[in-house]
């Protein structure tokens, strides 16, 4: 757990490993979230990253977040939107590989970057799911009551 003042800030960023992991890590170095997203942020991310990233994509949508965090929140928000209009409610289709690809390109400096890969953001769209999935069933609520109470809008 995070100890500081509710108007204290933590400076955390985002790395990716070879092996495509995608972990929340404290630096000195990174721009600050504020100590409350970043208490959240650090227990999703613990459980995995699929789980990190539905926090992301799903609290703070609105947010003005650094670059790094913007763009994993905006790739969560991706495959949100994707569940709400699709046909099949629960089948996410994966984004087609020219998307993927442009994704590649528009990730922001971060430890990690030279590793993403249409494989790496296919299995974090999926971990994505899985991670939502898991905790809409835990909370016993259909999917569209938990997402309006992960974010109204």
């Amino acid at each position: 757990m995070i100890t500081q003042s509710k108007s204290a800030t933590v400076a955390l960023s985002l790395s990716l490993t070879p092996a495509g992991r995608l972990s929340c890590l404290p630096d000195p170095e990174a721009p600050s979230l504020p100590v409350g997203i970043a208490e959240e942020v650090v227990a999703a991310f613990a459980v995995d990253a699929g789980h990190g990233l539905l926090q992301l994509g799903s609290a703070y949508v609105a947010m003005a977040l650094p670059p790094v965090w913007a763009y994993w929140r905006d790739f969560a928000v991706r495959y949100l939107t994707a569940l709400c209009i699709a046909p099949d409610a629960g089948t996410v289709p994966l984004p087609d590989t020219l998307i993927l690809e442009t994704l590649i390109l528009d990730v922001p400096p971060m430890s990690g970057a030279e590793y993403l890969s249409p494989e790496i953001l296919a299995a974090l769209w999926s971990g994505t799911g899985t991670a939502l999935e898991s905790e809409r069933s835990a909370s016993g609520l259909s999917l569209a009551e938990f997402l309006k109470i992960r974010h109204p809008a």
